[in-house]
């Protein structure tokens, strides 16, 4: 299978960063909207593929393949080179600034971030390249797709849309004439990309796009993509296909000391109270009593561990969160800095144009320390409600990869250890876990339903269902009675907001949560309400109720957690 122009839908999902997390541009617009100007047809779905691949003549195998182009993205201009050989391939990217390499060894899916961390993939439908129409219609299941119908004009084609579940959508573009594939439309929740593929040559049998363009709808984040050199049966090393070492030197301990303590604390516990007092315009003043009414507010428990951080020789405040792909840095922190920014434009809310990604020299914990690190830019994001001080960032997974990071729910204190130095403790119950989007997804049952797509999350306050697996699995997310007044009560007043704004959900007492093991019965969890992108297979998220129970290991070197019951887990079991 030829894996052509993998490396246009990685450039896409680095965009898709700002996106998810706060451009506000697109937010109005229906993404998921169908193509416009198709008319019906006549021509049947199973006519459309059978002369597509016919048509670019894959449907004859080949051993070796090797691909140079010249890319231009974001204002950046670097190098892709691709091998694929006896089923295993590896592609790299290198646009000066950023780089990145992804491919597959015997069966063994991975990726190497900006940087330098290879994650392993369990779940190749969450990797970027899905959103490469021009080689994976070829395995398209007719099951899983329809013919929407055609278009008119000089570039007529036939539309197909192609939805496996637990994949994103896309829609398809055949050439009505030469049934190749020209454009690839896929939708996300705040942003639809839209691949254009021209300059067909022949290569032996095999006829492909030497010139792919990609757009987002913003056109400081248009990206180009062309061959410069495409050979068929060309000598292949294993060197040429293998995996690279993962950079372990991104986060350095101090010479002679292999455990840590991270400068962290455990903020709002317990929630804070607000006294507003206000005049009483209703109040007679002839008549005694008070001239102001007096209100007391307890504001929502909101528990998160925020680590300090040290950045150009001043400390800010970032929290711990394994739901965080990367770290991430408010965009006026970057520009306060004067950091080095580039990628792909987001809008912030007052309407100002940022880039996603910044460099930051150097970057402190304590005695940890990491040099010159690719960070995720957040536009105009930062917290300082119900925490007393001011949160600029988040700090995920490039920053936990090369650590074992301790967290004491029941002293709010982390430390960290050095990974082959780390011994679990003997009592603690260890987790498996996948990092697939650089976030640990885990296996849980609610009732007698299970999933493997729950993120162990240290940045949510609650456990969370999502819609999806709500729907799926109605009689195990039933309220068990408890949810009643919580919705009543509770949600309406405190209510939650995420990174994209304010939630809709709805509490829900279920009979069971089991994590491993462990099993919470008549537990709380809150349904997210709000509609999923398709593709987006992640089931829900476990939050600080239920991790509170526990000193918490985040092992990701193992792809393991380790839960070690505390007091507070043996009073419950006691009662």
């Amino acid at each position: 299978m030829a894996m052509t122009k993998k490396t246009l839908a990685r450039l896409l999902l680095c965009a898709l960063v700002a996106s998810a997390l706060g451009s506000q541009q697109a937010s109005a617009k229906d993404m998921f909207a169908l193509p416009a100007g198709i008319s019906p047809t006549s021509t049947t779905l199973s006519e459309v593929l059978a002369a597509a691949r016919k048509a670019d003549g894959f449907d004859k195998n080949y051993t070796t393949r090797l691909e140079i182009a010249r890319v231009t993205a974001w204002g950046l201009k670097g190098s892709y080179h691709a091998v694929e050989s006896a089923g295993n391939f590896k592609s790299s990217t290198n646009l000066g600034a950023l780089s990145w390499q992804q491919g597959r060894l015997n069966g063994q899916l991975w990726h190497q971030n900006e940087n330098g961390l290879v994650i392993l993939l369990h779940d190749w439908s969450r990797s970027a390249d899905t959103a490469d129409g021009v080689a994976s219609y070829r395995n398209i299941h007719e099951s899983d797709a329809r013919l929407l119908g055609e278009t008119a004009g000089s570039d007529a084609a036939y539309v197909v849309e192609v939805h496996p579940q637990g994949q994103r959508l896309k829609w398809l573009f055949f050439d009505k004439k030469s049934y190749l594939v020209t454009r690839v439309e896929t939708p996300f929740t705040r942003v639809r990309y839209a691949y254009t593929y021209s300059d067909f040559r022949k290569t032996g049998p095999y006829v492909e796009p030497w010139h792919a363009h990609a757009s987002d709808g913003i056109t400081q984040n248009d990206m180009d993509y062309v061959t410069t050199s495409l050979k068929y049966g060309a000598a292949v090393t294993a060197d040429d296909t293998s995996m690279p070492q993962s950079n372990d030197k991104l986060l350095a301990f101090p010479a002679g000391k292999n455990v840590v303590d991270v400068p962290a604390k455990l903020i709002n516990k317990a929630g804070k109270t607000h006294i507003i007092t206000s005049e009483n315009e209703a109040h007679d003043i002839t008549r005694p009593g008070s001239m102001s009414s007096t209100q007391v507010i307890q504001t929502q428990m909101d528990p998160k561990i925020v680590v300090q951080l040290t950045i150009n020789g001043q400390a800010y405040n970032f929290y711990l969160d394994s739901g965080a792909g990367g770290i991430y840095i408010d965009s006026d922190l970057a520009e306060k800095l004067g950091l080095k920014t580039f990628g792909p434009s987001q809008q912030t809310k007052f309407g100002k144009w940022v880039q996603s990604y910044a460099l930051v020299p150097d970057i402190h914990a304590g005695d940890l320390s990491m040099t010159n690190v690719i960070a995720n830019v957040l536009p105009s994001w930062h917290d300082d409600s119900n925490v007393g001080s001011l949160v600029e960032g988040l700090v995920g997974y490039d920053f936990i990869a090369n650590a074992v990071l301790k967290i004491d729910y029941e002293k709010g204190v982390v430390t960290a250890t050095v990974p082959f130095m780390f011994v679990p403790p003997a009592d603690a119950i260890a987790i498996p876990a996948s990092f697939d989007d650089g976030v640990p997804a885990i296996p849980v049952q609610i009732g007698q339903s299970s999933s493997d797509h729950f993120i162990l999350d240290t940045g949510s306050p609650n456990c969370f269902i999502f819609k999806s697996f709500a729907q799926a699995h109605a009689d195990d997310v039933k309220d068990q009675g408890s949810g009643v007044t919580m919705n009543h009560v509770w949600v309406p007043m405190y209510g939650f907001s995420g990174f994209g704004g304010d939630l809709q959900v709805r509490a829900t007492e279920v009979k069971s949560l089991t994590v491993t093991g462990v099993t919470f019965n008549e537990w709380i969890m809150f349904m997210n309400l709000a509609d999923q992108a398709p593709g987006d297979n992640y089931d829900g998220l476990i939050g600080y109720d239920f991790l509170k129970y526990f000193t918490v290991y985040l092992a990701y070197a193992q792809n393991q957690i380790f839960l070690q019951p505390n007091a507070l887990a043996r009073s419950k079991a006691g009662n």
